[in-house]
């Protein structure tokens, strides 16, 4: 009977340390991964709208990758509240995982200008304006890689 007990009380202990280790798993390789991106301004912090994304899992011989198309930054913006600036404010760029990061300018048609960084900041025109922004984020390492756009618009005073 002792050893019943015993067995049924290593039994509990056992299932339930591994669903936990089963549950952590799972949500350490959630694929695609969702990678948050955002700005600062004047200390305040401002979301980046997420439009289509590349991701590719590679798993001894298979590999798995996951496309999304989406609207262009210049659609996305149209539904984006600006950021207010005033002349000579900066923008930081942050995404989780530090990825390498490309910033490009809009109009409301293309692309118009690769936006060079310094330590992952820039400083818009100082014009009057509504400026459209498109992050390209880039993870390139590891057994999961990824190409992310986000966009985000600021509006100069």
């Amino acid at each position: 009977m002792k050893c019943k007990k015993w067995l049924f009380i290593l039994f509990l202990f056992s299932s339930l340390a591994l669903s936990a280790c089963t549950s952590g798993a799972a949500k350490d390789e959630e694929f695609p991964p969702t990678m948050t991106g955002v700005v600062l301004i004047n200390n305040q912090e401002y979301d980046m709208k997420r439009g289509g994304y590349r991701w590719t899992k590679e798993s001894g011989n298979d590999t798995q990758t996951i496309t999304t198309d989406a609207a262009s930054p210049n659609q996305i913006a149209e539904e984006l509240t600006a950021i207010l600036m005033e002349e000579g404010s900066n923008i930081t760029i942050e995404v989780e995982d530090n990825p390498e990061l490309s910033v490009y300018q809009w109009n409301e048609n293309e692309r118009i200008n690769n936006i060079p960084l310094n330590d992952n900041k820039f400083s818009p025109p100082s014009t009057k304006g509504r400026y459209i922004y498109e992050v390209i984020a880039d993870w390139s390492n590891g057994h999961v890689r990824g190409e992310v756009s986000y966009t985000f618009v600021v509006e100069m005073k």
